[in-house]
């Protein structure tokens, strides 16, 4: 089903092994919309949106002929870039992507480059889904058919690891400013390990007997040729440009190329890629030793540090370019134009070099699985991802449970649009397998039902657990971080002349909203025997149960969650209080925010207590005037004064009944600075958890600095005089605002800790094993979980304290799920 605005279509099927769901989340009042528009047909190959926004062509992924990639694909033997040196080019550039080391002519080099080259561009020139070809050995569904894939992956990522190492071992030759360090140690270090193993064993022919046996050289080729093509799919309709898309193919089917020559012949190829390699062992500064959770995620920590592997720049790649800049050396003379050219090819060489062996790599981890330590089953896991809304103004942000149950998440915008390819992708592979019948002329279902119901689809073997699962990894908040960085960087380092002529920009999609969820059955077993209240897994959590509006609505008025899809009462109940949020809304949008406070305009108030005091003032002026002598032994004007007192005491009372401390020239002004979440909701009348919403909502941009006493998750904090939070956080509020809690174990027994998804969040990322040598990771969490605490004190076993600082826990459990809970 299409991860879109639109209306699902249940599908379901049944097998015994694997299940995977996909559902849109869309709020009610889109319905009318959509009724509307399903009567018009949609066009093959269009992707729909939300109304108003133009449907972006998804056919064809790009607009290039295979002479546009041929241009590239051999531009080591001829280097020119008119627009910055006319009349100059370089040849016998080195090639980064040899491979007539391994047993491969220049001839058949030429000759495989373009047919790679060739089948990557009829991947982006067919709309046909994409599916991965695997041998009969792929076709059962059991535990050993994880293992092979393990296999797989293991052997292709070997293979990655001498294309890599190669590459970066002539960049040290060459260019020594863009050799990545730390790839040629990671790369180096895994080539020494098979190698030492491989000399260690007694029989040779029987570890490569063994290596051929779990994966035939036509299930490596046919496995590159699908992560190739779902990579190529995803990033050319993430992006717009001609030569962008022509630049990226091309360096694409080198690298994939040699990566089909060297990953057949793994342990031969160590050999060769070592003694063609940094001829100075001892210039690679290799690691003594693995930790017990170093070996896990030491590598991943470098996908999750952006585009390359330097954690030390905030922009690795802008780094290296401004260190070829001879005028830094101030003499720019001294450097040739040809010399400019070379480094020229040598910066474009390594920034495509560096994004694709970066996406290669985390894909081909995170199939071979990095832990080597742990008992958990391969075949028990599951993978999710769920694009929902936040705020009241409805930004998404992006969750996602991996196979290795780590939490991970992104709210930047940027971010979001980027994925939308992913899901395109994702979406396209489950359709492959299970095609859904047109519903053009049928008419839409608007009951909630059709909302909510997911798609269901039993995988029947490991060939379509593969065609699933790759595209699913480019929903990664990781792998969307990489691909969204690199265009950045290559729209940044992109010269005028290509800027004026062929523009790369990011694809613009609509606002999406999405669920996939992809499980075993033994891991669902395992999550039925849990408890009620117990951690739950992303697609049973509270954020995938219902409609955060939904929940909201539950909360006032006590509806039992699991019959409200069936209550009829449920559509007008939930649109009548989108109605409120909507008046509520329109009412915040006139807040003003200052340090220490929020000014509300509230001249409807000042204007009926004034009008009430004159009243009494001139009342009581006019009853003495008409009064007189009239009573003998009574001064009317006693009652003037009676008047006057009470009209001073309603003024007094009027002022300060709502807030502290309210001056007068603010209420003569009609407005007031609120100082507090109680005292914003007395004066507008909103519900203080609405307030904290909103607050939440517009930190990313406020200059609101708060205090105590439950302001732990507030960013802009003050000591003195800011803005008190006097009211917990209800879990409804924080899910809303993107803070999503999830239960850890730590040394204690269980606590909680924060995934921040706010507003602009790049990536926040909960891994399952805590990283106890990262001090710098500061986090909002709870190191006990009160229930337990209160159930022995007496107190409230929903109520939570949190604080915010350096911590650390021994393993991920799951999503909380305790809807009643309070935060304070």
């Amino acid at each position: 089903m299409e991860a879109g605005n639109g209306l699902p279509k249940p599908v379901t099927a049944n097998t015994s092994k694997h299940s995977l769901r996909s559902d849109c989340l869309e709020w009610l009042r889109h319905l009318r919309q959509l009724e509307k528009d399903a009567q018009v047909p949609l066009d093959e190959g269009q992707v729909p949106h939300s109304r108003g926004s133009k449907t972006r062509r998804a056919f064809p992924y790009a607009d290039l002929s295979e002479s546009d990639v041929f241009e590239v694909l051999h531009i080591h033997e001829r280097y020119r870039l008119p627009s910055l040196v006319e009349d100059t080019e370089v040849a016998d550039l080195p090639n980064f992507e040899d491979v007539t080391p391994y047993d491969v002519t220049k001839e058949q080099q030429k000759m495989l480059w373009e047919k790679e080259a060739s089948r990557l561009v009829a991947v982006v020139q067919s709309d046909t889904p994409l599916e991965f070809e695997g041998s009969s050995d792929f076709k059962a569904d059991s535990k050993k058919s994880y293992e092979l894939l393990t296999d797989l992956a293991a052997q292709v990522w070997l293979g990655e690891c001498i294309v890599t190492y190669d590459a970066q071992s002539l960049f040290s030759e060459h260019c020594k400013q863009l050799c990545y360090n730390s790839l040629l140690r990671r790369s180096r270090s895994t080539i020494d390990y098979i190698c030492n193993k491989d000399d260690e064993d007694d029989d040779e022919e029987d570890i490569r007997d063994k290596m051929a046996q779990r994966a035939t050289k036509i299930d490596v080729v046919n496995f590159i040729n699908y992560v190739t093509a779902v990579f190529v799919r995803n990033f050319c309709m993430a992006t717009e440009g001609k030569s962008f898309h022509a630049r990226i193919i091309a360096n694409l089917a080198r690298i994939s190329t040699k990566l089909k020559v060297v990953a057949t012949r793994p342990l031969e190829f160590c050999q060769t890629s070592i003694a063609n390699g940094v001829p100075d062992r001892g210039a690679v500064d290799l690691p003594t030793h693995y930790g017990m959770r170093g070996r896990q995620t030491g590598i991943m920590n470098e996908f999750s540090q952006g585009l390359g592997p330097m954690p030390e720049s905030e922009s690795p790649m802008l780094a290296k370019l401004r260190a070829l800049d001879p005028e830094r050396d101030g003499n720019p003379d001294r450097t040739s134009k040809k010399d400019s050219l070379r480094k020229m090819y040598y910066f474009n060489c390594s920034k495509h070099q560096a994004m694709i062996h970066e996406m290669l790599g985390f894909v081909l981890l995170s199939l071979r699985g990095g832990n080597q330590l742990t008992s958990a089953s391969i075949s028990s896991y599951e993978m999710t991802a769920i694009v929902f809304k936040t705020g009241f103004e409805k930004f998404p942000a992006l969750v996602f449970q991996d196979r290795d149950n780590d939490f991970l998440g992104t709210s930047d915008a940027s971010n979001i649009n980027c994925a939308r390819s992913a899901f395109h992708n994702l979406d396209q592979a489950i359709k492959k397998i299970h095609p859904l019948r047109p519903q053009i002329n049928r008419p839409v279902r608007t009951n909630r039902e059709s909302l909510r119901t997911p798609s269901k689809l039993r995988l029947n073997s490991m060939t379509q657990v593969i065609s699933v699962i790759v595209p699913f990894l480019f929903t990664n908040p990781i792998a969307v971080s990489i691909c969204e960085k690199f265009i950045s960087l290559s729209i940044f380092t992109e010269l005028s002349e290509e800027r004026r002529l062929n523009p790369v920009k990011h694809s613009d999609f609509d606002r999406y909203f999405a669920f996939f969820s992809l499980s075993t059955k033994e891991y669902n077993n395992s999550q039925s025997v849990s408890q009620p209240h117990g951690a739950k897994s992303l697609s049973h959590s509270l954020i995938r149960q219902k409609t955060l509006l939904s929940r909201r609505h539950d909360e006032k008025e006590h509806v039992n969650l699991d019959q409200l899809v069936d209550d009829s009462r449920d559509s007008k109940l939930i649109e009548q209080f989108q109605i409120k949020v909507d008046a509520d809304q329109k009412k915040m949008k006139s807040w003003v925010y200052e340090e220490k406070g929020v000014m509300v305009q509230c001249k409807v108030y000042v204007f009926a207590i004034m009008f009430l005091c004159v009243i009494l003032v001139m009342g009581g002026i006019a009853f003495g005037a008409s009064v007189g002598q009239r009573i003998s032994g009574v001064d009317p004007f006693n009652v003037t004064s009676y008047c006057w007192v009470l009209a001073a005491f309603i003024l007094l009372i009027a002022k300060s009944v709502r807030v502290h401390n309210w001056s007068w020239n603010d209420f003569l002004h009609g407005r007031v600075l609120c100082k507090s979440v109680s005292e914003l909701s007395s004066v507008t009348g909103i519900d203080d958890q609405t307030i904290l919403v909103k607050l939440l909502q517009d930190e990313f941009f406020s200059f609101l600095e708060t205090r105590g006493p439950y302001n732990a998750v507030f960013r802009r904090r003050s000591q003195d005089d800011g803005f008190s939070i006097d009211r917990p956080l209800t879990m409804w509020t924080m899910l809303f605002s993107g803070l999503i809690m999830v239960e850890v174990e730590v040394a204690r027994g269980r606590g909680l800790v924060c995934l921040d998804l706010r507003r602009g969040t790049l990536l926040d990322t909960i891994k399952r094993l805590g990283e106890h040598h990262d001090e710098e990771s500061i986090y909002i969490h709870s190191s006990q979980l009160l229930h337990e605490e209160g159930q022995r004190s007496g107190g409230d076993k929903n109520t939570i304290r949190l604080k915010k600082d350096k911590t650390f826990w021994i393993q991920a459990v799951g999503f909380y799920n305790n809807k009643d809970a309070k935060f304070i």
